[in-house]
């Protein structure tokens, strides 16, 4: 996906992957800001979870949290394939944080409370 672009977004790198997609950074040239563009797998396409997709994208577009990346748009690909165009945050992940393999139950309350102090 490096280098493509979907709709007015240029892909620039990959942020990160999971069970569900991929997070790519992207330049949105039509504001002239980066943001990231979240890819749903394919074989997540179905009618159904395309709906479902569209009812949480409406229920995150209601949130107004700082520790919450808001959520700009999103869009189906020409294969199907949903994605989100979500505010792009650079920030440490827990993947990052914690050692392998996972720390105990003592060390992950620390990491959350390094990211959400006022919590």
């Amino acid at each position: 996906m490096l280098g493509e672009t979907v709709g007015e977004y240029e892909i620039l790198s990959l942020v990160a992957g999971g069970g569900m997609g991929e997070v790519y950074l992207a330049q949105d040239n039509e504001l002239g800001r980066q943001v990231a563009v979240k890819f749903v797998r394919r074989g997540f396409g179905t009618e159904d979870f395309v709906r479902h997709l569209r009812h949480e994208a409406r229920i995150l577009a209601s949130l107004n949290d700082p520790h919450i990346a808001r959520l700009y748009g999103g869009a189906v690909t020409a294969e199907r394939a949903p994605y989100f165009i979500m505010a792009y945050v650079d920030s440490e992940r827990p993947g990052d944080y914690f050692p392998r393999p996972t720390p105990n139950t003592t060390a992950r309350p620390s990491f959350f409370r390094k990211l959400f102090p006022t919590v």
